[in-house]
């Protein structure tokens, strides 16, 4: 099983921090609506990528919370048994 620690967590939120700013970019950005993958980018399609990165951002955020209670439990568990 992958530990999903502070570390793990922050490197995915980097991930997706660098992906919107590369595939988002400013309305003041002189390159703003400029082709990707294939198709020009428009305030619709903006939306929906940033809406995908921005559940993708949950999840990690998710997986992380559920990774330390799962070790909070785990710690209880040890400190009850050594009763």
């Amino acid at each position: 099983m992958k530990a999903k620690d502070d570390v793990w967590y922050d490197s995915q939120i980097q991930d997706i921090k660098k992906r919107k700013r590369a595939t988002c970019k400013s309305i003041s950005d002189s390159s703003y609506g400029t082709s990707f993958m294939g198709g020009r980018l428009t305030n619709k399609k903006i939306k929906e990528i940033k809406e995908g990165l921005t559940k993708e951002k949950r999840a990690a955020k998710r997986a992380s919370k559920q990774f330390w209670d799962k070790q909070i439990e785990e710690e209880i568990q040890n400190f009850e048994n050594q009763k």
